[in-house]
């Protein structure tokens, strides 16, 4: 009798275990769960948050294209804005207007400056950011260069810049101006016999 009582009571043991390991079990699974909810939410929150703060930032787009031939006059001024010599502007060059979506477009300008210093870059930047808003620097490279007069404390910089605007096209579509195809043409050809 005892042994069976012996018995008994650890197989009533062992389920007890068997029931505490799943419960423990179940329970760290939905603590986890419980967990990456929470982290999915905050972060759901934070996007909602960006939104929100993205909403409140004015739009960057232009009315229409920059002129090619303004595009020298508008670096110029911000040399001289910045401080920096305009001799030190050895290229500047206007890529084609380029479509994005609906009736966006993007325009590029490329910027080779030369014998320039980091601080001489970052004032650039910065009156180029406060006096053309819509243009937004999108690509920006330094290659130190060899200055004839090495008694300067800075190094001499060559740097390219790439900024682009977005701007509303107004003019009509050419596409959508194009008179439709006479159905005639819609027609596939048939094979000789």
């Amino acid at each position: 009798m005892r042994s069976t009582l012996s018995t008994a009571l650890w197989a009533l043991t062992a389920a007890v275990s068997c029931l505490f390991v799943w419960a423990g079990h179940g329970w760290w699974n939905a603590h986890t769960r419980l967990a990456q909810l929470r982290e999915h939410d905050r972060a759901t929150a934070d996007l909602v948050q960006e939104v929100r703060h993205l909403r409140t930032l004015p739009v960057i787009v232009a009315d229409e294209p920059t002129r090619q031939e303004s595009v020298f006059g508008m670096v110029s001024d911000t040399l001289i804005h910045a401080g920096i010599n305009p001799s030190s502007l050895k290229d500047v060059g206007s890529d084609a207007v380029g479509g994005t979506a609906q009736n966006y477009r993007r325009q590029k300008i490329r910027i080779q400056l030369d014998s320039v210093s980091v601080p001489d870059v970052g004032r650039f930047l910065a009156s180029w950011r406060k006096h053309h808003p819509t243009w937004i620097a999108t690509a920006f490279n330094l290659a130190p260069m060899q200055r004839a007069d090495s008694t300067l404390d800075q190094p001499a910089w060559s740097v390219s810049i790439e900024v682009t605007s977005t701007f509303l096209d107004r003019a009509p579509d050419a596409a959508a101006n194009r008179p439709a195809p006479h159905p005639s043409n819609l027609m596939p050809a048939r094979p000789a016999r």
